[in-house]
C-alpha cells in the first residue's frame, strides 16, 4: 500500500513538472499584465491632455492627433514600397562591440519608468487651474511635448514585448545554438579588432551559384508580374554586391507556378515555395512582412524597403546570415536575457540600411565555388 502511494505521488509530481509552464512564459505573463495597465493609463493621460487643450489652447494638441493611416494592402502579388537609401555608414576607426539587451525585467523597468513620467504629467495637469492662462499655456506646451515622448516610448516598449515573446521561446527550444553564439560573443569581446564576421559565421552557400571569372552568376525565378519592380530589384542587388574585383549578376526568369484551384499563396507560403524549381533562388510575394529563407528564397511583404535593404535580403540568398550575434543568459525565474551584438557596423549583413559589401564576402563565395568546381 505504501509503495502504491509512493508511486502515485511520484506520478503526480512528474505530471505537475511536465505541465508547469516555462519560466520565461510565467515572467512574460506578468509583464503582459503590467503592460496592459500601462497602456490603459497612457490612454487616460492622453485624453486628459486633449481635454486641457480644449480649455487653454486647442492648437497645442495638434501634434498629438494621429494622422489617419490607411491599412496597407497585403497578400499575393502585393509589393513593398521602395524608398530612398540612407547615407552609408562610415567604417569605424576602432572596431568596437555594440550590444543591445532584451529581457522581461528590462521591459518591466521601461514600463515602470514611463508610468513614473505619466504620474508627473498627471500632477502638471492638476496644477494648470492654479495658473494664469498665459502661464498655463506655457506649462501645457511642456505637457504636450512630454506626451509625445510617451507615445514614442510606447512604440519601443511594444517592440520589446513582441521581441521577448518571440526570442525567449526560441532560446528555450534551441539552447545549443545560443550557447555557440555566447562563445562567439566572448571571443568578439576579447578582441573585436581581430574578428571578421564573414569568416566567423557559418555561411551556407547554395549550389546554384556559378562563378565565371570575377562574376558570380545567380539564377533567380520569380512570379512577380511587375517588370518595373524586377528592374529595381536587379539594379539594387547588382549595384550593392560589387567590389573592386568581384560582382554579382542576376539571371532573372519569370515563372508561373501552377496554383491549385482556390489556393491562396499568402495563406500557405511553405506550400507555395515548393511549387518553384530548386535550382534557382526564389523571389515571390505574399508575406505579411518580408522574410528570407537562407540560400533559397525571399518572400516580400507590403512594408517600405530601401534598395539597400533588398540587397541585404539578397545576401541571405547567397547564404550569408545576419552578421550580428544573438546570445542569451539564463535569468532563472525571469526567463532569459538576450544580447544582440554587432562589431562591423558598416557591414551590409550587419546594418541593412547603411552597410556595405566587403571583399571578405566575395572571398567566402570564392572559396566555396572553387571547392565545388
Amino acid at each position: 500500500m505504501i509503495r502504491i502511494l509512493l508511486l502515485l505521488g511520484l506520478s503526480t509530481s512528474l505530471s505537475a513538472a511536465q505541465n508547469r509552464e516555462p519560466s520565461y512564459t510565467t515572467a512574460g505573463r506578468k509583464v503582459d499584465s503590467a503592460y496592459a495597465d500601462y497602456r490603459s493609463e497612457l490612454e487616460t493621460r492622453i485624453k486628459q491632455v486633449h481635454a486641457a487643450c480644449r480649455t487653454y489652447n486647442r492648437v497645442l494638441c495638434k501634434p498629438l492627433t494621429p494622422t489617419p493611416v490607411r491599412p496597407a494592402p497585403k497578400g499575393y502579388q502585393v509589393l513593398p514600397s521602395i524608398t530612398v537609401n540612407l547615407p552609408r555608414a562610415e567604417p569605424p576607426k576602432h572596431p568596437r562591440l555594440e550590444k543591445t539587451f532584451y529581457s522581461w525585467p528590462r521591459t518591466l523597468a521601461f514600463i515602470e519608468r514611463e508610468r513614473a513620467i505619466m504620474d508627473e504629467i498627471h500632477q502638471q495637469l492638476g496644477s494648470l487651474s492654479k495658473l494664469s492662462k498665459p502661464d498655463a499655456r506655457v506649462v501645457l506646451k511642456q505637457i504636450v511635448a512630454g506626451a509625445l515622448k510617451l507615445r514614442q516610448a510606447h512604440t519601443v516598449i511594444d517592440e520589446h514585448v513582441k521581441y521577448n515573446w518571440f526570442w525567449q521561446s526560441r532560446v528555450d527550444s534551441q539552447q545549443s545554438s545560443f550557447t555557440k553564439a555566447a562563445a562567439l560573443l566572448a571571443r568578439a569581446e576579447k578582441s573585436p579588432r581581430d574578428v571578421d564576421l564573414a569568416r566567423m559565421f557559418d555561411v551556407q552557400k547554395p549550389q546554384y551559384i556559378k562563378r565565371i571569372g570575377s562574376t558570380f552568376s545567380v539564377p533567380v525565378v520569380t512570379d512577380i508580374s511587375d517588370p518595373a519592380f524586377i528592374a529595381v530589384f536587379k539594379k539594387a542587388v547588382e549595384e550593392e554586391w560589387r567590389t573592386e574585383h568581384y560582382q554579382v549578376k542576376l539571371d532573372i526568369r519569370t515563372f508561373s507556378p501552377k496554383l491549385p484551384p482556390g489556393f491562396d499563396p499568402s495563406q500557405n507560403l511553405d506550400a507555395h515555395l515548393q511549387l518553384f524549381p530548386s535550382n534557382a533562388a526564389v523571389l515571390t510575394t505574399g508575406a505579411l512582412r518580408s522574410f528570407e529563407r537562407l540560400g533559397s528564397a525571399i518572400v516580400l511583404g507590403p512594408e517600405r524597403l530601401t534598395p539597400r535593404e533588398l540587397a541585404h535580403k539578397f545576401g541571405h540568398i547567397l547564404g550569408f546570415p545576419d552578421f550580428y550575434l544573438r546570445a542569451a543568459t539564463d535569468l532563472g525565474s525571469s526567463g532569459y536575457e538576450i544580447i544582440e551584438a554587432v562589431i562591423e557596423t558598416d557591414d551590409l549583413m550587419a546594418e541593412p540600411q547603411r552597410g556595405r559589401v566587403r571583399a571578405s564576402h566575395f572571398e567566402q563565395l570564392q572559396v566555396t565555388t572553387e571547392t565545388k568546381l
